[in-house]
């Protein structure tokens, strides 16, 4: 394997993390769409930006973003049954859509933790 050039695991992973952030955004306007103010819209906004970079950070070999990514979406798991219980009640469609949002970010996961990508993003260049 060439550890200059991407791993196919890592643009899989990071294509199912920016359908995340699409499906994300629609689920948001789905789950609001009888409530929707300016915080509501300030939040989704500043959590798409917040995943676009870690997204592109992780894409450019920063091992500390797919650390940082990671722990954060841990700390998040902790929280998503609670939410996602009160999702049901209020609008089931958004809470499917939540629930497979979180599948597919933890497959995203797996992918980035995987022997390929691990050997990509601890490959150091020599050049100077």
């Amino acid at each position: 394997m060439n550890l200059e050039h991407k791993p196919t695991k890592l643009t899989k992973a990071i294509n199912l993390l920016i359908v995340s952030i699409i499906i994300g955004i629609i689920n948001f306007f789905i789950a609001n769409f009888d409530t929707i103010d300016l915080t509501k819209i300030a939040t989704v906004i500043l959590t798409f930006l917040f995943m676009s970079v870690f997204v592109y950070l992780i894409n450019a070999r920063k091992k500390w973003a797919r650390t940082v990514f990671l722990i954060l979406f841990l700390l998040g798991s902790l929280m998503f049954p609670f939410t996602v219980a009160t999702l049901f009640e209020q609008n089931p469609i958004a809470a499917i859509i939540s629930v497979v949002l979180t599948i597919i970010q933890i497959f995203a996961l797996v992918l980035l933790y995987s022997e390929e990508v691990n050997n990509w993003i601890n490959y150091r260049t020599t050049s100077p």
